[in-house]
């Protein structure tokens, strides 16, 4: 809720001073009788309308992603485009705080070829270390418990101090992979 109120109350501000911006072209137009008072009634009641519906969404979509946001977010763990084959299984993703700061968690299927150019790929990339430091994350937690696979191998990206934490993990059936990733 708090997060609603938050939003809500950005897009406010935001939809204020875009408002601000239309009360002189209102004033000329009601002015000259090109706007009626009721029209302008009904005007303002859809925009406060369509910032309600906005924030809502906003609100909805920050809790629950779109597939779309976790097939971005293999791309900058793999820094590779998306599998053609891509299918998200299982996923999770907390909610941004005041920083931006969250952490999201996939389950994808892939075909078994891309699978095995992937992990190749990923093995003799100097940007990666295989099976290294798994920082453990609540959403990658709950993309794992609910699934009966077990990882084989896994690549942590290397990072520098500070940076966000990227890992993919590799499935012992070789067509699913587990994508983590904290942005801190």
């Amino acid at each position: 809720m708090f997060e609603f109120i938050l939003i809500t109350l950005a897009v406010g501000i935001a939809g204020g001073l875009l408002y601000l911006i239309y009360i002189p072209f209102r004033s000329k137009l009601l002015k000259s009788g090109k706007l009626s008072p009721e029209r302008s009634t009904l005007i303002n009641r859809l925009y406060v309308a369509v910032l309600l519906i906005f924030s809502v969404i906003q609100t909805y979509l920050g809790f629950y992603p779109l597939d779309s946001f976790f097939f971005e977010e293999f791309e900058i763990v793999t820094f590779r485009k998306q599998p053609k084959s891509g299918e998200i299984l299982k996923k999770v993703a907390s909610y941004p705080d005041v920083h931006g700061n969250y952490c999201s968690s996939s389950m994808m299927q892939i075909s078994k070829e891309e699978f095995k150019q992937l992990y190749h790929e990923l093995s003799v990339d100097d940007r990666f270390k295989i099976n290294g430091d798994i920082v453990n994350a609540e959403e990658f937690e709950e993309v794992l418990d609910r699934s009966q696979q077990h990882l084989i191998t896994y690549f942590v990206q290397i990072r520098k101090p500070g940076a966000d934490y990227s890992y993919i993990g590799f499935m012992d059936d070789n067509e699913t992979i587990v994508i983590n990733r904290c942005k801190r």
